[in-house]
């Protein structure tokens, strides 16, 4: 087995939630601030996150803010999807992430929108750091 194909074969095993797990982390330790609802499962065994408002929120809304060069600052929006359960979009999601691209091209970057997989880690630390 190639380096490559040993890459390919963790990236394809991860779940989301280790996946998640990886990404705020990541972020945490590189000076973000990181929302994310966690869903819960009530006393009839239903899955649900308690959330008001419009279906299908990102799953990471992750601010970085520098107190002495405005420039700096900035807002990443992120879906997270793996192979592992469930890799499609939910309702809802596609017109947040419209949204939120659209809103990326007025803001001239400084809120940009994302879809991830286990795949992006390279580019999503490069990202947090501001290399790309």
């Amino acid at each position: 087995m190639t380096t490559a194909e040993y890459r390919q074969s963790v990236e394809r095993s991860m779940s989301e939630d280790a996946f998640l797990s990886q990404v705020v982390g990541l972020a945490r330790s590189l000076g973000w601030r990181v929302h994310h609802c966690r869903p819960v499962v009530t006393r009839s065994g239903r899955v649900m996150t308690p959330i008001q408002g419009h279906e299908g929120f990102p799953d990471l809304v992750m601010n970085y803010f520098d107190g002495e060069d405005e420039r700096r600052d900035r807002c990443l929006i992120a879906e997270l999807k793996s192979w592992k359960g469930r890799n499609r979009f939910g309702p809802g999601q596609p017109e947040w992430l419209a949204a939120w691209r659209a809103i990326e091209k007025r803001s001239n970057g400084a809120v940009r929108a994302f879809t991830w997989t286990p795949a992006d880690l390279a580019d999503i630390e490069l990202i947090l750091r501001g290399e790309l």
